[in-house]
């Protein structure tokens, strides 16, 4: 009967702040899916990059 009464002030219901948590969470989620494939694609960036110095240096070592 509490929580009946509790979840019916105002007129917001348990189910509006379900919809309302998961709404939430879902946003994050995706925000956070995005800034994790932009720091992997500059991060695999800068990998290459190294390794491609590294080759270039075996390169010119070995033309010596």
């Amino acid at each position: 009967m509490f929580l009946e009464l509790y979840a019916s002030i105002g007129g917001f219901r348990i189910g509006d702040m379900l919809f309302a948590l998961i709404s939430f969470i879902a946003f994050l989620t995706f925000i956070v899916i995005f800034i994790v494939a932009l720091s992997r694609k500059f991060g695999r960036k800068e990998q290459l990059q190294r390794i491609e110095d590294k080759l270039d240096q075996v390169i010119q070592e070995k033309g010596r």
